[in-house]
């Protein structure tokens, strides 16, 4: 009886006999010793009984692991099927690569399957690249996957060094220029944010057509290096014009900043403006203007200085702080002006700044006082120049603004003796112009300048009789005289009308053309009478009677009757 090795349900060749090797018997004792058999075999001799055990040289071999190749069965119902152009391998098993198994199920041996096996999902070409071959699928026929242009293929492969670097040259060159080209940084940032943005859709096209090629296959064993650096590339691109974008408010403040830094007061204006900085309550625009006027005032440019000291003011209330700065800073630059004025003898400038000054609403009592004192000596000493050089009329007006203005200062105690010779220039010069318009002046030199040989003078001036004028415009016969006299009246009898026309009533005769002239009269109310030698005449009001013509003789100026039309007859 023999045995024999069956798998279960699957049939199995069985191995052909090997011929049985010649032994020796000690040999064989030995061997009997060492095999690892639960029981001892037993040795027949020649008169036993035939054994039923199979010798150990009739035995079949032992299952090979891993099996032969000739010891797989063939699959059920399914017959493999073998490109003739697949590599040879040391088993004609199942396929085991890296795609799914050629049909479900477990395998169809009971042994793990070899650790490695060879690929059967490329066709390797005459210069041993892997190239995409024919997969053999149970039942079917896959076509070779379709090899890209022969110039993506070539784009695929890795550039030489210098080309990246070139590139990279060029480009920084690129943004270099356009930096250049700006007129701030704001602008240069964003003419290479758009330069980055024209390389990145470049970069990005040439990466979508190399991948395209094959750069990113398994078989390219630069595919991280050159995917990672052209995607950091892409980054880095992208970031520079998203940067340039977003980053344009805060690259104009920041200019605007370098710009202050170093008094470039226009550029930074311009650049905050830029930045979206406005009115009303801009803060870097007003502390710009405050700080360009403080350095306008330190060159000794008030005018400037104040005209930027202004603008924060009307512009910008809405920063209050730099409000009160340049509020601050409108005081001292007016007191500096009219100073600097006061310095160079320029002492109507030195009042026209210094009254502006006081007249603001923000000049406290320190600035009064200040303001007040400077302001004070400048109405002084453009008086004293006035009255110098016979301009009476102005020196009598500062004198009055100093007096009138500041009554504690010393210029206005000192003015007092030259104020009164103003006013007496002023008067006699009235007198020989208007001389009505040099009564009010002669009267105040009279009243507030008693102490002055000036107002005694007006006060004497003031009470001297005047002459009395007129001219009669019809025919003015031979001895024809004119008389004033007090008192006239229409109702007054004879005797009395000749009482007032008596002496001492003053008497000239009248002059061939009807002039006549009195030289001196006191001052008071007079009636006019005239005569031919035999007869006298006035003329009344029907409704009182009173004298119709009459001279007021008042101080300083003769009384103009002016044209008279009556008759002498």
């Amino acid at each position: 009886m023999t045995d024999s090795f069956d798998t279960a349900d699957t049939p199995q060749a069985t191995p052909e006999p090997t011929p049985e090797p010649a032994i020796d018997t000690a040999t064989s004792e030995a061997a009997q010793e060492a095999a690892p058999t639960p029981e001892a075999p037993v040795v027949p001799d020649s008169e036993s009984e035939a054994s039923t055990i199979p010798a150990p040289s009739e035995r079949p071999p032992a299952p090979q692991y891993p099996p032969a190749p000739e010891q797989y069965p063939p699959p059920q119902e399914h017959p493999l099927s073998f490109d003739p152009n697949q590599p040879s391998g040391p088993y004609a098993g199942p396929y085991s690569g890296p795609y799914s198994a050629p049909y479900p199920g477990p395998p169809p041996y009971p042994y793990p399957a070899p650790t490695t096996q060879p690929r059967y999902d490329y066709q390797y070409g005459t210069h041993s690249q892997p190239l995409y071959g024919q997969l053999t699928m149970l039942g079917a026929q896959v076509s070779p996957r379709r090899q890209p242009p022969q110039w993506l293929q070539s784009l695929a492969r890795p550039f030489l060094f210098w080309i990246p670097l070139v590139a990279i040259l060029v480009t920084l060159a690129l943004f270099g220029v356009l930096v250049f080209l700006g007129n701030d940084w704001a602008q240069s940032a964003l003419f290479v944010g758009l330069a980055a943005g024209a390389v990145f859709l470049l970069l990005a096209t040439l990466t979508i057509l190399r991948l395209a090629g094959g750069m990113g296959n398994a078989e390219n064993t630069h595919r991280v290096r050159q995917v990672m650096s052209a995607g950091l590339a892409l980054v880095l691109l992208l970031g520079l014009f998203g940067g340039a974008v977003i980053l344009q408010t805060p690259l104009h403040h920041a200019q605007a900043a370098s710009f202050e830094g170093q008094k470039q007061w226009q550029l930074a204006l311009n650049e905050y403006k830029q930045a979206g900085e406005k009115s009303p309550s801009s803060n870097d625009l007003a502390r710009v203007y405050n700080e360009w006027a403080e350095e306008s005032e330190a060159q000794g440019e008030y005018s400037s200085a104040i005209d930027f000291f202004s603008s924060v003011l009307k512009t910008y209330p809405g920063a209050t702080m730099q409000v009160a700065r340049a509020k601050s800073g409108l005081v001292a630059a007016y007191i500096a002006w009219g100073k600097a004025a006061l310095d160079s003898k320029e002492y109507q400038s030195a009042t026209q700044r210094l009254d502006t000054l006081l007249a603001l609403d923000y000049c406290d009592d320190a600035c009064k006082t200040t303001a007040g004192a400077a302001d004070a000596t400048a109405y002084y000493n453009l008086a004293e120049t006035a009255l110098a050089s016979q301009a009476y009329d102005v020196a009598v007006d500062k004198f009055h603004s100093l007096v009138q203005r500041f009554p504690s200062s010393p210029e206005a105690t000192q003015a007092h003796a030259d104020l009164a010779k103003s006013l007496l220039g002023l008067g006699q010069k009235q007198r020989g112009g208007i001389c009505s318009e040099a009564i009010p002046t002669y009267q105040e030199l009279s009243t507030k300048f008693g102490d002055t040989t000036e107002g005694q003078a007006a006060t004497s001036e003031l009470a001297k009789p005047q002459p009395v004028i007129g001219r009669f415009t019809k025919a003015v016969p031979s001895g024809a005289f004119v008389i004033l006299a007090k008192g006239i009246n229409n109702s007054m009898s004879d005797a009395a009308f000749f009482r007032a026309v008596g002496s001492p009533a003053p008497r000239v005769r009248a002059n061939g053309d009807g002039s006549f002239r009195f030289g001196s009269i006191a001052q008071g109310e007079w009636d006019l009478v005239w005569g031919n030698g035999s007869h006298y005449f006035f003329s009344y009001h029907r409704d009182t009677g009173d004298s119709y013509w009459k001279a007021q003789v008042g101080p300083l100026c003769a009384f103009d009757l002016g044209p008279i039309d009556e008759d002498f007859s």
